[in-house]
């Protein structure tokens, strides 16, 4: 068997623990934020997550809007969430996933149900949305193909629909019937383009 060629790299040549963690946080912020996240979740600290979160945006992360606006949605405080992201909305009003958090909140202060049709699944391309489905394993889900499981639900359904209590329903001539209850599907689905 031939031997690969070895290549040496020189000491000065690999960065030290310390530049490797100052690299890091140039790109990323703080290199050992994640502890002060976590703690914050588990305390249940919304306002002190806000402010966490606050200061990872002054420092130029600004993608982290959408944590601040899903902290205030969890805490019920939609205006806020909503008021909140319109001058991340003004610098990028293309921005789906800004304008779509904004949908949810305005969803859940209206206490909207949101409705898909077979056009809507038809047009997304997140497979995870569909287990919110189904009540079977991922196996016997992963087994069929995204378009074969949308297919099933609307031979039996013309359209489906979840409120904000996590109720899935399918609907059909005018008759309403219970799929499940599943604690993350109106949180998923309000969000969506459709």
């Amino acid at each position: 068997m031939k031997k690969g060629k070895t290549i040496t790299l020189h000491p000065k040549n690999m960065p030290s623990e310390e530049e490797w963690e100052k690299e890091f946080e140039e790109k990323y912020g703080d290199f050992e934020g994640w502890e002060e996240e976590y703690d914050l979740i588990e305390a249940g600290d919304w306002e002190g997550l806000i402010g966490y979160y606050q200061r990872r945006i002054t420092a130029g992360q600004e993608e982290l809007c959408i944590n601040v606006a899903d902290v205030y949605i969890d805490m019920q405080e939609y205006d806020k969430a909503i008021e909140f992201l319109q001058p991340f909305l003004k610098k990028e009003p293309d921005n789906e996933v800004i304008q779509g958090t904004i949908n949810k909140a305005l969803n859940y202060k209206n206490k909207k149900e949101v409705l898909l049709t077979r056009k809507d699944f038809d047009l997304m391309y997140d497979t995870d949305l569909l287990h919110l489905f189904y009540d079977e394993n991922w196996e016997k889900i992963n087994n069929k193909s995204f378009k074969a499981n949308v297919n099933e639900l609307f031979k039996k359904y013309d359209y489906l629909s979840v409120d904000i209590d996590n109720n899935i329903f399918g609907i059909k001539k005018g008759m309403k019937e219970l799929i499940k209850n599943e604690p993350r599907a109106y949180s998923m689905v309000s969000n969506l383009q459709v």
